[in-house]
């Protein structure tokens, strides 16, 4: 499993509001959204951004 489709099931299954985590995390919601879509990557520390606000273990994602 990659770590964007990682990443999006647990946003999904954490019923998270992706504008609104995108604001937040200080990322464009259209890099976001492509990549939980599986359509682009996340550059490093926008990805660190994006889980810290959501309050994620970065070592969920070891295993991805």
């Amino acid at each position: 499993m990659t770590v964007e489709k990682k990443l999006a099931e647990i946003i999904a299954s954490k019923c998270i509001n992706v504008k609104a985590l995108a604001e937040k995390a200080d990322v464009k919601y259209q890099t976001l959204a492509r990549c939980l879509r599986g359509e682009q990557e996340l550059k490093a520390d926008e990805f660190i951004a994006v889980c810290k606000t959501a309050g994620l273990d970065l070592n969920e994602f070891l295993a991805a």
